[in-house]
């Protein structure tokens, strides 16, 4: 049986609401191999067939109701891509809200995703250079900026944020310094559909 057909029943720790219990989760994926899922919490661990039978419910009103195909649709319409930011010598970003451990990234370009598996990794792999760069324990710094074959880097961490950031290699580091500050301006006009930037508890 694959994950998306099963349904699970997940205990779960949100330190801020109580960081001496748990929270248990009842998490199933929408029918019509949908991308999205249904998250029903429980404070009770017991709860399972309770919450189970809540589901079958709102599933049944889901299908009456011919709210399926327009979820599954919005979901798979969520992304965003970098052409939105006019930039083109921005490939792709990462970019983590600190107070609610939000994290936002456009859709993957294609140069990165053809062949997958060679393209992507190499992605992953700089993001993790990155990230390693900023909390180096050695030499603990605020903005790293790294000039490779394929692509230039850069890093920047902020009490407010982390953003990690490819560019083009032809890009000059002053340049790069001046897309970053632009990034910054347009992720806080789109952050409230980029991110979760408040929250009560978690």
């Amino acid at each position: 049986m694959s994950f998306k057909s099963a349904v699970s029943w997940t205990p779960i720790c949100l330190p801020r609401f109580n960081e001496t219990g748990f929270l248990h989760a009842h998490i199933s994926f929408l029918p019509d191999d949908s991308p999205a899922c249904l998250l029903l919490i429980s404070t009770d661990k017991e709860k399972f067939f309770a919450l189970q039978e809540c589901h079958d419910k709102i599933l049944e009103r889901l299908e009456k109701q011919g709210c399926l195909g327009a979820i599954k649709q919005a979901v798979n319409e969520a992304d965003y891509t970098i052409e939105h930011l006019q930039s083109p010598d921005i490939r792709h970003f990462v970019y983590k809200f600190k107070k609610t451990t939000s994290v936002s990234w456009p859709a993957v370009p294609s140069m990165y995703t053809m062949p997958k598996d060679v393209h992507m990794d190499r992605l992953f792999e700089l993001y993790m250079l990155m990230q390693q760069k900023l909390y180096s324990d050695a030499w603990p710094i605020k903005i790293y900026y790294h000039l490779g074959n394929s692509e230039a880097v850069m890093a920047w961490k902020t009490a407010e944020f982390d953003l990690y950031i490819v560019f083009d290699p032809l890009i000059a580091k002053m340049q790069a310094i001046a897309l970053g500050n632009k990034l910054i301006r347009w992720i806080r006009k789109e952050e409230e559909r980029l991110v979760i930037s408040t929250t009560n508890f978690f």
